[in-house]
């Protein structure tokens, strides 16, 4: 993909970029909080695949989505955050800076699975 493929008419669905606050425990340690939406952009929104699988004896559709928003300076992406859109969640496998020229961001994300699959 390259950057001029992208037009800013393209960018016409809204997407939150959600992210797990964690606060320490009196243990030591940390405890995962709720997601907090960390980014609101405009987005490009593709559906790239989908497939059934297996999942505790029952059958469940696993979709790949590949979505696409202006890069923003300071503003770091993670895994482990989530895209919600649609009322779905979905779960970052892949986070590109297109051509690292800081125009866009590609992320590849699936819903239909846990985080981490």
């Amino acid at each position: 993909m390259k950057c001029c493929d992208i037009k800013s008419g393209d960018l016409k669905h809204k997407i939150q970029v959600l992210r797990a606050s964690n606060t320490p425990d009196d243990m030591g340690g940390f405890e995962e909080q709720s997601l907090q939406v960390v980014r609101e952009p405009w987005s490009r929104v593709k559906n790239k695949s989908g497939a059934e699988r297996y999942f505790s004896d029952k059958l469940q559709g696993v979709y790949t989505y590949e979505f696409v928003f202006r890069y923003a300076s300071g503003f770091e992406l993670f895994e482990s955050d989530v895209i919600t859109y649609a009322g779905d969640t979905y779960n970052i496998v892949s986070i590109e800076n297109v051509n690292e020229d800081d125009r866009f961001m590609l992320l590849i994300a699936k819903r239909g699975v846990a985080n981490g699959s």
